[in-house]
């Protein structure tokens, strides 16, 4: 839970492709590539849309991620794998 809370706090770097199933040069993938759109999470069921496309509330979703890490539920929590890239953030 620590970790997707940190991921949200970073929301403008979500960047989620199933590149195993769809060529790194689909449609929608260079729509926004160049667009820059984030957070970016492919639909696996339809891989032309970006789920998180159609929220404006990223800013309010950051700061109550950020607002939960502080609870005592989170503190001095360590990150194990396959989550330890969270530790240093």
């Amino acid at each position: 839970m620590r970790a997707v809370l940190k991921l949200l706090v970073r929301y403008a770097e979500i960047d989620v492709v199933w590149h195993r199933h769809y060529h790194p040069k689909f449609p929608i993938f260079v729509k926004v590539n160049q667009k820059h759109t984030r957070p970016f999470i492919l639909d696996p069921a339809n891989p032309t849309i970006n789920v998180c496309d159609t929220c404006n509330a990223w800013d309010e979703v950051a700061l109550v991620a950020r607002h939960s890490l502080l609870k005592p539920l989170f503190s001095r929590v360590r990150a194990e794998p396959p989550w330890l890239f969270t530790n240093d953030w």
